[in-house]
């Protein structure tokens, strides 16, 4: 124990570097799975010829890529060919997109480092190479290789995720939404979805509203079917929830959320594509009688039907969802006791803000905005991103304090990813959590409405 090396001769720095690059690698193949497929199913889009609901979307990423076509569905499909040719580079060709999408001086700033990435998926495979028994033993080399897959990621396994969704599913558009546990309809066959690709169910999205649909689940006793949000991809359609009223009932809560969600016992079924779909929630699934469908194996739950998502298959699977779907409604239903929370959460939460709704918002410029700033109006915009934690005092506990904090120095707070959840459930992303704000950022709220 008093060693300051391992058996091996490894040092701490070294143990730790190898743990950490390994646990960066694995995330970052986590979000540049979720890219390729987002990219591999607009280019099969584009290939039928399909939908494409976010047409501005399009044109901003075709002059950014600097691609063309003859029609929008050329353009889309030259768009989605120019990320997967990225993706699938070798390491040790960089990737072209990185330069067209990242901040210019920060650009200059990798390329005088050295850390500018090869092909994304190959970055991956380098990292967990590196990270192997008896490879790599010097800490700086292996940390090189984390600011790689953290450039990677977070222009492709991120950005990218969102603007191609754009394309696909439709741009976001501000309003207000409910979110929190009283989006639970007991009157609908409810689906609750967990993952961030929602490209693969996009079909399955739109059959639910179909006629010939509804009218099965009106001869089992219900209304119809309610898409019900959590974890991430919960996120994604009440951001671009103005496409989809129909269908998505609302964002229920992130990824710790779920259990009560499904405790609820108004869930039907959870459809799973990726995380966080946590291994806590097929207890309670068994328990009340909850079908739990798998459509991408990387989020397969032990006792959830693995039926894969292949894009050319995917009106025989949406009819095989529903189908199982309806037969687990009339099953449970009679027996299980609802346990709803109609008080839980809010009506009126501000969705639908990105950096082009927003824009928008401000007349189509960022002047406003900075000349609050300057003046001294608002002192900053923060970012407060990423998981939930159950540590520092319990389940998004530190985040909402974080943010209370913030917006009481008169900051403004940008959310994404799970800490939205927390931060929307507990009423800091309504009109009325301008009170809670400094005396200058409140003043800015209330003129802003």
């Amino acid at each position: 124990p008093e060693s300051p090396r391992g058996i091996c001769g490894a040092t701490a720095d070294v143990m730790v570097t190898r743990n950490f690059l390994r646990a960066v690698a694995s995330g970052s193949g986590c979000y540049i799975h979720v890219v390729e497929n987002t990219a591999l199913n607009l280019k099969n889009t584009a290939l039928e010829r399909g939908t494409l609901k976010g047409l501005g979307a399009l044109e901003r990423l075709c002059k950014l890529f600097g691609v063309t076509g003859k029609d929008n569905h050329e353009k889309a499909l030259n768009v989605a060919n120019a990320v997967l040719n990225d993706l699938y580079k070798p390491e040790y060709v960089k990737m072209e997109l990185v330069e067209k999408m990242a901040y210019p001086p920060r650009f200059k700033i990798w390329k005088e480092l050295g850390i500018l990435p090869g092909g994304a998926k190959s970055e991956v495979f380098k990292g967990v190479v590196k990270c192997s028994t008896n490879l790599n033993s010097d800490p700086v080399n292996m940390l090189i290789d984390c600011l790689r897959l953290g450039i990677s990621t977070g222009i492709y396994g991120l950005t990218l995720t969102n603007l191609l969704n754009d394309v696909l599913l439709g741009e976001p558009e501000l309003r207000m939404a409910p979110v929190g546990l009283r989006v639970i309809d007991p009157d609908y066959i409810n689906i609750m979805i967990t993952g961030h690709q929602h490209t693969m169910f996009v079909h399955l999205q739109e059959r639910l509203t179909a006629p010939d649909v509804v009218a099965k689940a009106k001869a089992a006793g219900a209304k119809g079917f309610k898409l019900v949000g959590c974890t991430c991809v919960g996120q994604d359609l009440q951001l671009r929830g103005a496409h989809y009223t129909a269908i998505f009932d609302g964002h229920a809560g992130n990824n710790y959320t779920s259990e009560a969600i499904l405790a609820t016992g108004a869930i039907d079924a959870v459809l799973s594509e990726f995380n966080c779909t946590l291994p806590g929630i097929e207890t309670v699934c068994d328990e009340l009688k909850i079908k739990q469908i798998c459509i991408d194996d990387v989020a397969k739950k032990a006792n959830a039907e693995l039926k894969p998502f292949v894009f050319s298959e995917r009106a025989k699977l949406s009819e095989e969802i529903i189908d199982a779907v309806i037969r687990s409604y009339t099953e449970r239903r009679p027996a299980v006791k609802l346990n709803l929370m109609p008080d839980h959460g809010y009506e009126n939460t501000l969705t639908g803000v990105s950096e082009v709704s927003l824009k928008k918002f401000l007349g189509g410029t960022w002047k406003p905005l900075i000349d609050l700033i300057a003046s001294g109006d608002i002192q900053g915009v923060a970012g407060v991103v990423g998981c939930s934690s159950l540590v520092a005092g319990g389940h998004d506990v530190l985040t909402v304090a974080l943010v209370r904090e913030l917006i009481a120095r008169d900051i403004i707070v940008l959310t994404a990813g799970c800490s939205s959840g927390g931060i929307e459930n507990c009423g800091l992303m309504t009109p009325e959590a301008a009170d809670l704000a400094g005396p200058k950022l409140k003043a800015v709220c209330k003129k802003l409405g």
